[in-house]
This record gives C-alpha cells, sequence and structure tokens, in this order.
C-alpha cells in the first residue's frame, strides 16, 4: 500500500494550476526547491513522471492527467473528514492564529475586543507562520488568520486589515543605511513576498546574522550585542538603547485577515470576522 501525504497532492495540483513550478512554490509558501522535492517524492512512490518539464513549458504526462481528478477528490474528501472528525465543540468557539510578530505589534487587544460583545465566546489563538495558517485554514483546524502573504486559493478570502510600521533601529546614534550587512542585521520572518522588499533596502545582505523568532529577541540580541534590525517604531521606541537610523524610509508591512469561503455559512464566525473587520476601519491601521 502507498501512503501518501496529502500535501504532496496539493502541490501537484497546485502546479497543474498554475503550470509553473515557481508560482506554485509562491502560492503555498514554499522554495522552489522543497516544491521540486515534493514532485519528486510523489512521482517515486507512484513510479511514473507526472510533469513533462520544458523551458518555460510545463506539461502533464499521460499518467499526471489521469492523477487530477483523483488527487481532487482526496483533497476535498481529507477537509470534509478534518470537518467531520474533529472533536465536537461549542459553536460559539472560535480559533485565531497569526505570526508571532504580528501578535507583539498589532493583535494583542484582539481577544478583549472580540470578548466584549460576545460574552459566550471560547477562543483560542496560536502563534503560526503564514503558510501553516493558510493550509490549517483549508483544513478547517482554525477560523480566521492573520498573514503577511495573500493566500492565492480559491477557496480563501483574504482582506488587507493593517499595516505595521517598520524602521531600521540601531544600539548606537551615528549607524547609517550602509553600515547594515550580514554580520550585524537581525531578521524576522515577515513574508515571503518582504524578503525582496528588504534586499532592495539592504543589498549588501545577503543572510543576516540571526534570525529572531520575535520582536523582543530581536530588540534584545541588539541591544546586548550590538547590531541593526527592522522593527516596529511602536516597539523599539521602548527601548533607551535603541536609535531609528535616519537616513532610511519607513517601510509599511501589509497584514491581511484571511478565512474560508465556507466559514461565513457559520453565523457566529461570519459576525466575529465582520466585527473585527469593522474594528480595524474604524481605528484604521
Amino acid at each position: 500500500m502507498i501512503n501518501v501525504d496529502i500535501n504532496l497532492l496539493r502541490t501537484f495540483l497546485e502546479i497543474e494550476k498554475t503550470r509553473h513550478f515557481g508560482k506554485a512554490a509562491e502560492n503555498l509558501y514554499l522554495t522552489q526547491a522543497a516544491i521540486s522535492a515534493r514532485i519528486k517524492l510523489l512521482e517515486d512512490l507512484l513510479g511514473t513522471t507526472l510533469f513533462e518539464r520544458y523551458r518555460n513549458n510545463i506539461q502533464l504526462t499521460k499518467q499526471g492527467t489521469k492523477l487530477v481528478p483523483f488527487a481532487n477528490q482526496m483533497v476535498e474528501l481529507w477537509i470534509r473528514a478534518c470537518q467531520e472528525v474533529k472533536v465536537p465543540h461549542n459553536h460559539k468557539d472560535l480559533t485565531v492564529a497569526a505570526p508571532e510578530s504580528v501578535w507583539d505589534s498589532k493583535l494583542a487587544s484582539l481577544p478583549r475586543q472580540l470578548f466584549k460583545s460576545n460574552k459566550d465566546l471560547k477562543l483560542a489563538v496560536e502563534s503560526l507562520t503564514s503558510n501553516v495558517i493558510a493550509r490549517r485554514l483549508l483544513d478547517r483546524t482554525i477560523d480566521i488568520g492573520f498573514v503577511y502573504d495573500q493566500p492565492k486559493m480559491d477557496e480563501l478570502v483574504y482582506t488587507k486589515i493593517f499595516d505595521i510600521s517598520l524602521s531600521l533601529y540601531a544600539n548606537g546614534e551615528d549607524v547609517t543605511l550602509e553600515h547594515v550587512n550580514e554580520t550585524n542585521f537581525v531578521s524576522i520572518d515577515l513574508g515571503i513576498s518582504f524578503k525582496a522588499i528588504q534586499s532592495n533596502l539592504m543589498p549588501n545582505v545577503p543572510s543576516p546574522i540571526f534570525q529572531a523568532s520575535n520582536w523582543e529577541m530581536a530588540i534584545d540580541y541588539v541591544c546586548e550585542f550590538g547590531g541593526i534590525a527592522l522593527l516596529p517604531s511602536s516597539l523599539a521606541k521602548r527601548k533607551k538603547k535603541l536609535f531609528a537610523l535616519s537616513d532610511t524610509p519607513v517601510i509599511q508591512r501589509e497584514v491581511f485577515i484571511c478565512y474560508a469561503k465556507v466559514i461565513l455559512q457559520d453565523p457566529h464566525k461570519a459576525n466575529c470576522i465582520s466585527e473585527l473587520l469593522d474594528f480595524w476601519k474604524k481605528n484604521g491601521s
């Protein structure tokens, strides 16, 4: 019996739809190498070639074409299975996920806002990366996600909800952009699309000296050991040891609220989404 990871089939279907490994990687928040590895594994498991790869042209083989309807059925069946067999819960339960950096900089008040108008709400929050959030939304194991990059999946709805204002900060007053390099730059994961923005701003930083998992960790490192980090002004200004680089622009990082279309069939969850959209519309970014 062949055991196939459902994510291999999702990857196969994304390439079938886009006919491009790079675009499929972008849509699934993966590297192109990871996409290629998944397809190679799937082909090895099935013992056949699924795609013919020509220059700027990817076509399904005869066997690949045969797999498409089965892959669609299996992915859909898995989603339905997750919906049916997960632990029964009260219809007022809600699970919200976001990258840790989004929670820290913008969403600390979200639970309070939801509980104000939903007295019987049972809320769970999780810190996840954008790619995991997209997958969990499809599986219906979370209800609402906040992500840096727009998930290009037909089953999901996304709306820009706010910006995070970012500036470069150092632990010295006379630091400028030309001082930034790979030996002193500390980074935070801000999504796949942000890498191009960061590369344009700091072309001499191919990779950071330290990839922190949250803002506080990045701030502590810069204050303790020196260095430069792209930080939310709202957090950095609390530290007397940090100084903004005067010769760099403020960068606005977009954040999107994201949810599965089918969730709108649940009046309670649809109302929570509407409340959040209204809240940020009234209060700005």
